[in-house]
């Protein structure tokens, strides 16, 4: 499902995941019920440090989203994280046009886990591509954490977004420390946030937290930790204020061309 590029041309890839693009944590909260939804959305969800909301027992919601399917996604909304996609694609772009070799970019949205009909994943394909509205490549893919193995990864991809970046590290940490390295050159965007189970297990600290994880990961993957409103339906009239890539992200296309 990845294009081959044309001949004097070099692909510039991100690997997306599905749940990064649509916001199926308050999918899944919506699912829970209408008052359940609306005063998790009311009571600090674009500001909060982990995926525990008031008054909803945490075990349901890990439950109901380890089990997210396509009711849920239509439960979902987009997030800002397109904005950060188009950054990406508007900074290829850019360079592209001086560049002694031009690259393309391309957006894999990993769908994993869902199993969806074939239909609806090429109108999300479609529909990332018409909001993006520039040069680019948009395809899926359905990678588990146990199929991002080193070489897929390092060969295939630039950057990537995902939700929770334990499990890759679960699935793949061992098999990097056999062979002695990791992928430094791979930037992953992720939240800012505590995926602790228990609420009693969240620091209070939460930056201090991210600076550390982002310290430890370093010489394996270059982590970037982004505020989880990114990652977040577009409902709170503070996210339509985010208008730029944040700190450390792919640099807009305005920035290049000057």
């Amino acid at each position: 499902m990845i294009a081959a590029p044309e001949h004097g041309q070099q692909l510039a890839c991100m690997l997306v995941e599905l749940d990064t693009i649509y916001d199926t944590r308050a999918g899944t909260l919506a699912r829970m019920g209408k008052d359940v939804y609306v005063k998790a959305i009311a009571q600090g969800y674009f500001g909060r440090t982990s995926d525990h909301f008031p008054d909803v027992n945490s075990a349901e919601f890990q439950k109901l989203y380890r089990e997210r399917d396509a009711v849920t996604l239509s439960r979902s909304m987009t997030t800002q994280i397109i904005s950060l996609i188009k950054d990406f694609v508007a900074r290829v772009n850019v360079t592209s046009l001086s560049a002694p070799v031009k690259k393309v970019p391309r957006i894999d949205i990993n769908i994993y886990p869902y199993e969806i009909p074939e239909p609806i994943i090429d109108n999300i394909v479609k529909a990332l591509k018409a909001v993006i509205n520039d040069r680019v490549e948009v395809g899926w893919v359905r990678y588990s954490p146990e199929d991002l193995h080193y070489d897929l990864l390092k060969h295939t991809y630039d950057h990537a977004i995902m939700y929770s970046i334990g499990p890759l590290i679960e699935a793949q940490a061992q098999d990097w420390e056999k062979r002695n390295r990791g992928i430094p050159d791979l930037t992953i965007f992720t939240p800012v946030l505590c995926h602790a189970p228990d609420k009693e297990d969240v620091p209070e600290d939460i930056t201090a937290m991210a600076s550390e994880v982002e310290r430890s990961l370093a010489p394996v993957l270059n982590v970037m930790q982004i505020p989880v409103q990114f990652f977040c339906t577009v409902l709170d009239p503070r996210m339509l204020a985010v208008s730029s890539a944040p700190e450390g992200a792919p640099e807009k296309a305005s920035d290049q061309s000057s």
